[in-house]
Order: structure tokens, then sequence, then C-alpha cells
């Protein structure tokens, strides 16, 4: 009884999130919940209304499609709506899967999930992807990476809510990471530098792999400091 009340809270919590339709609508499975379609556009609406200023600013990050960047997002009301609209348009692709890409990624992110669903109950880590695979077991990643081009808004959409932390531990290793430098000794560092240490250390991976991209050598010729 009392695991079903904390469940139960916790679905609660989880719905006043203001994007909780919107994410379950983006998972590959149709999931049955009534009006669950008019709930999500109405998420998309809102979500995109209170974030097109840093979209804007962050336009090449988010990914943004050019014909909807502006130089003035505060006026600019016609992109803004045009971008409300072709996700919608872009939603009603992906859940209907009337486009042959999506189906094809659908069917094959399920084909996948199914395997490893059998291979979970006889273990207890995520199974190893097969070789053969690009997508594999629940990479909500790789599917969506396989039809971005085809629902580009709707992308965008997924890229932004895929960057948020599914529970608060995230937000504890950032605390965790700032405490191992910023201790009664070195109390006096500027907010500015305790940002941009943070910053370095949780994009070192990123970073590493970018530079391996630009400048193809042999990774052992390349030495990076953890």
């Amino acid at each position: 009884m009392h695991l079903k009340k904390k469940m139960k809270q916790r679905q609660l919590l989880m719905e006043e999130s203001g994007v909780f339709h919107l994410c379950l609508i983006l998972w590959p499975e149709t999931v049955n919940l009534p009006n669950l379609q008019r709930y999500a556009n109405r998420e998309i609406e809102i979500l995109v209304m209170r974030q097109w200023k840093k979209w804007q600013e962050f336009a090449d990050i988010v990914g943004l499609p050019q014909e909807y960047r502006t130089s003035d997002p505060q006026t600019d009301d016609e992109k803004q709506t045009n971008f409300i609209l072709s996700c919608r348009s872009d939603l009603m692709k992906h859940v209907t899967t009337g486009d042959t890409a999506i189906r094809t990624a659908r069917a094959h992110f399920l084909r996948e999930s199914k395997i490893a669903e059998k291979k979970l109950k006889h273990c207890d880590k995520l199974p190893k992807p097969s070789k053969d695979s690009k997508a594999h077991a629940f990479n909500l990643k790789a599917y969506w990476e396989s039809i971005g081009a085809d629902i580009p808004a709707l992308f965008v959409l997924y890229y932004v809510l895929s960057c948020c932390a599914a529970s608060e531990a995230g937000v504890e290793r950032f605390f965790s990471t700032e405490g191992l430098f910023h201790d009664d000794v070195h109390s006096s560092i500027s907010p500015v530098i305790t940002k941009a240490v943070i910053r370095t250390r949780w994009n070192h991976d990123l970073v590493k792999r970018q530079y391996v991209r630009e400048f193809p050598m042999d990774v052992q010729d390349v030495e990076f400091d953890e």
C-alpha cells in the first residue's frame, strides 16, 4: 500500500512537469492514454513559447532549423507560430507512422526492445547491442537520430527534453563535483571560475570526441588530462 502511494505521488509530480504527455508520445511504442495527443499538442505550445528566446540564442546547439531562426525573437511571432505548427504536423507523422522511415525505425526499435526485455528477465544488466544493429535495446537516441531528418521540428523538442535529467540524481552529481574543489580552503573561487571548471569537467568526453573527429589521427597520439 505504501509503495502504491509513493508511485501515485511520483506520477502526479511527473504530470506537473508540463511535458509529461509530450514525453510519453515521443516514445516509439504507442502509449494508450485518453486524449494523449491533444494534451501533447498543448504542451508543445507552452514549451515553445516558454523557451523560444533561449532556443534562438543557442540555435546551433539545439539544432533549430534555419527557417525558424530570427534575429529578434521578441517581435517575430510568425516563425514561432510556424514552428509550433510544424511540431504538431511532425507529431502527427510520428503517431500515425505514415512515413516509411518512421515505420521502419519504430519496428526496429520495438524488435530490439523485445530482445532486450527477454534478456533482462535473466540478468541484472542491460544487454549490449547486437553487432549488426545501430539501434539497440532501449536506445531512444538512435531511434530519433534515424528519423530526425523526416520530422526536424519535433526532433528539436526531443533533443531539448532528452538533455533534462530524469531525476534529482543528475543535479546532485553537479554538487558533488563542485564540492571536490570548492572547499573551505578554496572558498574564495569566483562563481565564474567555478562554472567554467564544472563545465570543463562534465564536457570533457564530448570535447575529446569532437577533437578526435576534427583531427583524424591515432588516438594514442592525443593525450587528455582526466
